[in-house]
């Protein structure tokens, strides 16, 4: 089933009476949920059935490769306390194939990249300074205070990366390793790997060539005016579909699919037209059918929804 599909499907079948809080842990469930099925990470009693597909896994990387410092070819960066809502944190540098499917996501405290080409998965996770990162592979709610983490679970990584390194033993198995580092004094990064022959090697040469500065994300969707002040984006790619989220303070978001989804918001919900265009609405809630067949969910409660769409751009 379509990855896109079930995300869109747990935004929109939340009824709306739910308050607002509620609605948007349902939304960030959902996502949470397909992004963890995606990821698969390598541990425990999983390690035997991510095995069975080893044949198209990562294999045979690279003898020899370089092992620079730090952001190779750049300064690093200052000290950032917390991440602009339109910039990703970094860009790969070596990779073992072209990715398949991308996934980039910034909010203030935190910023996280994923990447999969089918078969083996590469996850970012930084957070800015004086924050941490939990240490289990949460997809979102990573930025966490330096006392809540175990150190007991890190061991020391003697890898090139210009500050302290270790590995992160929470996230090892057969076929996956994390390996985090200091990327400036006093923040954090981590780099991930899954379904990978050498998961270490692998995250070795991943992380030693990562490209480490905050660079500005042309998305395909701007807004022209904004309903409160900016949290961040979510930015999903796959072959030719894409889905990207713009969020906002009290968790007003518009979320917009390349493809039709069929969404619909509850049972009984009040079809109409909104520019001419084939539209369903509730209280809070508003999904619009474009001609193009994107598809656009708005959530804003307690004030206009057409309002927030009209103000929207879709630019792809």
């Amino acid at each position: 089933m379509d990855d896109l599909r079930i995300l869109l499907d747990e935004a929109a079948s939340t009824p709306a009476r739910r308050s607002a809080v509620d609605l948007d842990l349902a939304v960030r469930t959902g996502e949470r949920m397909i992004r963890r099925r995606r990821l698969g990470w390598i541990m425990g009693a999983a390690a035997g059935v991510v095995l069975g597909v080893a044949a198209v896994a990562v294999s045979g990387l690279p003898n020899g490769l370089p092992q620079p410092a730090i952001s190779r070819g750049t300064t690093p960066p200052e000290t950032p306390v917390f991440f602009q809502p339109d910039e990703k944190q970094a860009s790969f540098g070596w990779l073992p194939a072209e990715p398949a499917e991308r996934v980039v996501q910034t909010h203030r405290d935190w910023h996280r990249q994923w990447i999969t080409n089918g078969s083996w998965q590469v996850e970012l996770r930084m957070v800015p300074s004086g924050k941490d990162i939990e240490l289990n592979g949460n997809d979102e709610l990573f930025s966490v205070a330096p006392e809540q983490i175990d150190r007991t679970k890190l061991e020391r990584a003697d890898v090139a990366l210009g500050r302290e390194a270790s590995w992160n033993t929470a996230r090892r198995g057969p076929r996956g390793a994390a390996l985090r580092w200091k990327y400036t004094p006093t923040a954090w990064v981590e780099v991930a790997v899954g379904n990978a022959d050498s998961p270490e090697e692998m995250a070795r040469h991943i992380a030693t060539t990562l490209q480490i500065g905050p660079q500005k994300v042309k998305l395909p969707i701007r807004m022209t005016q904004t309903p409160s002040a900016p949290e961040g984006f979510d930015l999903t790619e796959s072959r030719d579909k894409w889905l990207a989220t713009l969020w906002y303070q009290d968790s007003v978001r518009v979320l917009v699919s390349s493809v039709k989804q069929s969404m619909t918001i509850g049972s009984g919900d009040p079809q109409t037209t909104v520019d001419g265009k084939e539209a369903s609405r509730t209280e809070s809630t508003l999904i619009v059918l474009e001609p193009s067949g994107a598809e656009v969910f708005v959530y804003r409660p307690g004030r206009d929804t057409i309002e927030m769409y009209r103000w929207l751009r879709i630019e792809r």
